[in-house]
């Protein structure tokens, strides 16, 4: 197989960061091909290379035959809303796009969102432009996933656990959890945090994978829709790397503590617990991914980890991989060697 970097589109211009750096570089491809945010992560292990591909926030808004005839009122009306921009030729093109490049991998990783609403057109396109190019692609659910509602203003009745089972008719992996190793060095860990918390079935299940990963000499690469807290004065104002969509927010963002993200005191016991394991297993979590803010961001959790009874503070790097939906689509390209 070729190396990942000969079958990436030409590089056209790079538009932040150096391929060198820890934060990596983000660049634009040539003749109109998906941005590419690039990124080395080295393990300390002598093991083989492996290469992921991240990409977020497709948030496909599509209906279909089975939603008009459900006739619902909250899907109807959010793709009324919400068809216009997510709705139309340029976020199937750039998930296409994004998407042909899969197979070269070993393993691709949607970060949520990939609808912009739960509806079964969405789904659909789940099927078609992610599990269609990747049946084995690790398919993560976010905010948007689970609710009927983008766009407008109403509130959807219906219990939690009917539309979670809607997802998991189609989401080939667990909705809440999934872990699998990625050769002989690699623990890759997915989690539902959509809704800005943990539970303790995940807080269970992510206690026995890091202590797994002591014991056979991994590390684990985090993945995951919402980004966490860093706890670090100096992200409280962190500047984009690139500024793919203005939505919501300018160019610089509170990562340090803000309150619409995990690592708060706002949070519930379990999501605290969960939230302070990752902040103390730095020996082991090489990486956090997420999306959800559909820029391009990179900070240092602060963190630590136990060695022979004695503290040692360091950081975990947490990557923000930008919205696929927006101009020529983006990526984030990573290898772990």
């Amino acid at each position: 197989m070729k190396k990942i970097d000969e079958i990436l589109p030409p590089e056209s211009e790079i538009i932040s960061g150096s391929p060198d750096a820890r934060s990596g570089c983000i660049y634009k491809s040539a003749d109109g091909a998906p941005w590419i945010y690039r990124v080395v992560l080295d393990s300390g292990l002598n093991v083989e290379e492996k290469n992921i591909l991240f990409l977020a926030d497709t948030h496909f808004a599509a209906i279909n035959a089975r939603d008009i005839s459900e006739n619902n009122p909250l899907v109807l009306t959010s793709y009324e809303k919400r068809g216009p921009v997510f709705g139309g030729e340029r976020v199937v093109k750039n998930a296409t796009e994004v998407m042909k490049y899969s197979p070269q991998f070993d393993k691709t990783v949607l970060l949520g969102d990939g609808m912009d609403f739960l509806s079964y057109g969405g789904l659909e396109a789940l099927e078609r432009y992610i599990y269609g190019a990747c049946p084995d692609a690790l398919v993560l659910v976010g905010n948007h996933d689970d609710t009927r509602i983008a766009g407008h203003r109403a509130s959807d009745e219906t219990p939690r656990s009917s539309r979670e089972e809607i997802l998991a008719s189609v989401i080939k992996n667990d909705i809440f959890y999934h872990s699998e190793p990625l050769g002989d060095g690699i623990l890759l860990i997915g989690m539902n945090n959509c809704h800005r918390r943990y539970t303790e079935q995940q807080r269970a299940l992510l206690e026995a994978d890091i202590r797994r990963a002591r014991e056979e000499g991994r590390k684990v690469i985090i993945a995951q829709h919402e980004m966490i807290n860093t706890g670090r004065e100096e992200d409280s104002r962190l500047p984009v790397l690139h500024l793919n969509s203005s939505w919501c927010y300018n160019s610089a963002y509170n990562f340090c503590n803000g309150a619409d993200k995990i690592g708060t005191a706002a949070d519930n016991e379990t999501t605290s617990a969960v939230y302070n394991l990752i902040c103390s297993s730095a020996d082991v979590i090489l990486a956090v991914f997420a999306g959800h803010w559909h820029n391009a961001a990179y900070c240092e959790i602060n963190a630590s980890y136990n060695k022979d009874g004695k503290t040692v503070n360091t950081t975990i790097p947490q990557y923000v991989v930008p919205s696929a939906a927006y101009g020529d689509g983006f990526m984030a390209v990573v290898t772990v060697k």
